[in-house]
């Protein structure tokens, strides 16, 4: 079994201990959850967000942008089997700070069957959000 399919497989038994949360968690402005605009602008739904938060952690955590934590399901071993097996992951890895962009975190998520509109559509979201906390500003402004 390939590490991808690992992670895949990971990545079901995840859902499924999701399934039983409470979505009123996924509620409000924080970069996992959804407000009522981001609902009706982006067309993300409380119930999409525990998947798409595990998928960022994991997206984050295969561009070495976080270190592995208890909880978050993957390994170190695993994350570096991952990164072996696809190359464009790879690839990203040699530069000094990843490059984070929609399309790749798109590519991505479409390994654990999500739609790209959904995928590009959290991206967005979360990128609005981070100019929300001011972690992302602009020049002009």
């Amino acid at each position: 079994m390939s590490a991808m399919d690992r992670v895949r497989m990971l990545f079901h038994v995840k859902q499924q201990q999701l399934a039983s949360v409470d979505l009123a968690g996924y509620r409000g402005d924080e970069w996992f959850q959804v407000t009522d605009a981001e609902e009706q602008v982006f067309g993300l739904g409380p119930d999409d967000m525990p998947a798409m938060a595990v998928l960022w952690d994991w997206f984050e955590l295969m561009l070495g942008l976080v270190e592995p934590y208890e909880g978050c399901g993957l390994t170190e071993d695993l994350i570096r089997d991952v990164r072996k097996e696809l190359d464009w992951l790879e690839e990203l890895l040699r530069e000094p700070v990843p490059t984070v962009s929609s399309e790749l975190f798109t590519k991505f998520a479409s390994y654990f069957g999500v739609t790209n509109r959904k995928a590009h559509a959290f991206y967005c979201k979360y990128e609005f959000w981070q100019v929300r906390r001011g972690i992302i500003s602009f020049s002009d402004e």
